[in-house]
């Protein structure tokens, strides 16, 4: 496959998936949900980030190592509890990100 073909099955599929979420988006705009439905849905996005979230976190070379991901466990839960006391992104993802290599710091000494 060329170059250009490759690029070109790319652009596709994010025309294809652009319709797709434009039609479904599109067409609901203007209903209005139960309000078990849109509590439902307002658990959609933390649903997807756990997992997105966990694997990365808990998963050590496709096994579940909870002493080898333990930086990456104290970073998530120390950005966890800045993130629920502040506001903003920030702080958060400096808290984490000090307490991660902090972490890894302190285990490999």
């Amino acid at each position: 496959m060329a170059a250009w073909q490759g690029w070109l099955v790319v652009i596709a599929m994010a025309i294809g998936t652009f319709a797709i979420r434009a039609s479904v988006l599109g067409g609901m705009s203007d209903r209005v949900f139960p309000p078990w439905v849109e509590r439902a849905l307002s658990l959609v996005l933390p649903a997807m980030f756990a997992a997105i979230a966990a694997p990365m976190l808990l998963l050590v070379e496709g096994d579940v190592q909870f002493l080898a991901s333990a930086p990456r466990l104290l970073a998530a839960l120390a950005t966890l509890w800045v993130a629920m006391r502040r506001r903003g992104y920030l702080l958060p993802l400096v808290v984490g990100m000090a307490v991660l290599h902090g972490a890894q710091w302190v285990l490999q000494r």
